[in-house]
């Protein structure tokens, strides 16, 4: 709409800085006043070249935001070191959390890093490793399952009785009784969706996490990875008390040095 228009341009960037400034404190990022200066450099009637944004960044909606996305970073570089690596990101509902991780993980997508996002629902306590479910059925993980010995993929087919076609020599997995039992379980779990590649998970609305899968975090929390894993979980603090299940996980991370919370 502004192509070529010098004037139309100028009054954009303007207002645009105007409102920047007065709702969020903000400037113009690096790159836009890059483009205003070459635009005011230019003559009129001369075509306006514009200047692409880096792949690297956040996107514009993350404006007034870069406390947050710093933060997000920083995360992801320790979750390189010692992984695995958890953030939190707390507040009301509507504040912008779902956007700002979602953001992380369209910013992943750019440097080809693999990602996965689940929710948990409301309910009673919602269904039993839902969200490592969803997980394990993710474009990033699930055609890894292929590739798995039958004693791991035998486990998985818990979570995934769809699968269990694919290996009709395996019976039915059994009941767990006992504490090895569900050990092993856990064990598929990490084996399958932590198998050597560089990922960022996603766990939206933690405040509804069902017991199993946040044990099932709390044995994730505590091994030692050969690839980068960052869990950003999303939670509405106003919803849950000081002694949920969900605030004991998050203080256990805390413990660990496993955690940042934003």
């Amino acid at each position: 709409m502004l192509d070529n228009n010098r004037a139309g341009a100028l009054h954009v960037y303007h207002a645009c800085a105007a409102v920047l400034e007065q709702e969020f404190g903000a400037e113009p990022d690096p790159t836009t006043r890059q483009l205003y200066e070459q635009i005011s450099e230019t003559r009129s009637g001369q075509p306006l070249a514009f200047v692409p944004a880096p792949a690297s960044g956040p996107s514009l909606s993350l404006v007034g935001r870069h406390q947050e996305w710093g933060q997000l970073q920083e995360a992801w570089q320790t979750a390189q070191n010692d992984p695995p690596y958890f953030v939190c990101i707390g507040g009301e509902a509507g504040i912008g959390k779902t956007r700002l991780a979602e953001e992380l993980l369209a910013w992943a997508g750019k440097l080809n890093i693999s990602t996965a996002a689940a929710q948990c629902y409301a309910g009673a306590g919602g269904l039993a490793y839902e969200p490592v479910a969803t997980w394990l059925r993710a474009q990033a993980i699930g055609p890894g399952l292929d590739g798995l010995d039958d004693v791991w993929f035998h486990e998985l087919t818990r979570l995934l009785p769809e699968r269990a076609a694919e290996r009709p020599h395996l019976p039915a997995p059994g009941p767990i009784d006992q504490a090895w039992q569900r050990q092993r379980m856990f064990d598929a779990f990490v084996r399958t969706i932590c198998r050597g590649q560089a990922l960022i998970l996603l766990l939206d609305d933690l405040q509804w996490i069902d017991r199993e899968t946040l044990h099932w975090l709390s044995y994730l929390s505590q091994q030692e990875l050969d690839a980068p894993l960052l869990v950003v979980c999303g939670l509405r603090t106003d919803q849950i008390g000081p002694d949920h299940p969900a605030r004991t996980f998050l203080r256990q991370l805390e413990r660990l040095n496993r955690l940042t919370s934003i």
